[in-house]
């Protein structure tokens, strides 16, 4: 084999590997473009999930307080009470440490 022959077959090997690698190079790409876009979708989804969670939670809390003011407007010393025996409950458990 002459010298030209054994260069022009490393060319066509070189260009047929840049070829490949560019093939594989672009796949991987696309794979990564995929799953970047599935990942801000699931992203996106969370999100609403958790504002939607964040506003019931939100609202069982206001209804709670709503009910608790009630409650103590109706009857203030059961309420004195009850705030008297959960603090000295606290206390006690807090001391023992």
């Amino acid at each position: 084999m002459d010298a030209t022959r054994i260069e022009d077959r490393v060319e066509n090997l070189a260009d047929s590997a840049a070829t490949e690698i560019d093939s594989a190079a672009g796949e991987a790409r696309d794979q990564a473009e995929g799953l970047t876009r599935q990942a801000s979708a699931t992203a996106d989804q969370l999100y609403g999930q958790a504002r939607e969670v964040y506003g019931q939670a939100r609202e069982r809390m206001r209804g709670a307080a709503a009910t608790v003011a009630g409650t103590v407007e109706q009857q203030p010393l059961t309420a004195l009470l009850v705030t008297g025996a959960v603090c000295g409950a606290l206390g006690f458990l807090l001391a023992r440490r």
